[in-house]
């Protein structure tokens, strides 16, 4: 008989059942390998774990701590929106995760084998994180350092909450080919406002940014910047984090003079942020979500 467990999982001796957002059961073999990943948040909280993947997608740059799978130790796969199905059939895995921009291939994915959609909706980032740690660590006999790390993770949070509420207005800067785009709440990138509670600093609307059928944020100017004057500005540099050589680096755009004159740059609290966690892996795995509070917390305890 299986055992019931929180978050739409059970498990028996071997395996745990996993309940997906379609309505659907996968029932997934512990301790699977090969594991062919082409979720970057499933393949951080992995690493979290101690525990490697098999096979990755294909990226013009792997960062930090999951740098390795860039070498040819890791079987590629494709990309995150094209996998090749017959290498992955050659593989032979015993699982299959997807996740995000990876999710649309889950169907014709499980053809070939068991495979578990792993997305996380951004609002409601710490839920989708913390089920899919307990997904994984199910899977792996890590329950207790998931509980662990979740624990940690939470607390850290709940300090970082109270410094980002008393620190000021706040806006989140995707940069991308020149173009700066304003991540305000509800956004994908929307952390520090919808996570940590700072407040936007911009509030009027803006030309939206539309990327496969969703809001991708603001458009905005170095002189909207200005007359926003936020206390905060934090920044992602889209171009860098999927490693385009040709690209002007994100701080070249911003160090024009209207940008100076706000409060954010006056008082140093112009923050570059990971573009690997943020962009990529969109702080969807324990690893990334760590060193992302972490780097905020840095920032918000150095200001004078």
């Amino acid at each position: 008989m299986a055992l019931a467990l929180p978050g739409g999982l059970a498990c028996a001796a071997e395996t745990v059942s996993v309940a997906q957002a379609d309505g659907s059961v996968v029932v997934a073999p512990r301790h699977p390998e090969p594991v062919i990943s082409l979720d970057l948040g499933a393949i951080d909280t992995l690493d979290a774990l101690g525990i490697d993947v098999q096979g990755v997608p294909t990226l013009a740059r792997w960062s930090g701590p999951l740098v390795r799978y860039g070498s040819d130790r890791y079987l590629k796969v494709g990309s995150l929106f094209a996998p090749h199905p017959e290498v992955i059939e050659a593989a032979a895995p015993q699982l299959i995760l997807v996740g995000g921009r990876s999710a649309k291939s889950a169907a014709s994915l499980a053809k070939l084998a068991r495979t578990l959609d792993m997305s996380v909706e951004p609002r409601a980032l710490l839920q989708g994180v913390a089920r899919n740690a307990a997904i994984l660590g199910k899977l792996y006999s890590k329950e207790d350092e998931v509980a662990r790390q979740l624990q940690a993770l939470h607390a850290a949070i709940a300090t970082l909450r109270t410094k980002a509420r008393a620190a000021g207005t706040a806006m989140v800067l995707l940069v991308t080919g020149g173009k700066l785009v304003a991540q305000g709440p509800g956004t994908r990138l929307g952390f520090v406002h919808d996570v940590l509670g700072m407040p936007a600093a911009m509030t009027e609307p803006g030309t939206a940014v539309a990327g496969r059928g969703r809001s991708l944020g603001k458009l905005v100017t170095a002189e909207d910047i200005a007359r926003i004057d936020p206390e905060w500005i934090f920044v992602i540099d889209r171009d860098q984090a999927i490693g385009r050589t040709d690209a002007a680096p994100a701080m070249q755009w911003l160090d024009r003079e209207p940008v100076r004159r706000t409060r954010a740059w006056r008082h140093a609290h112009v923050v570059m942020l990971d573009g690997f966690d943020w962009y990529l892996t969109g702080n969807a795995g324990l690893g990334a979500l760590r060193r992302t509070v972490q780097d905020l917390d840095r920032a918000l305890s150095a200001q004078p």
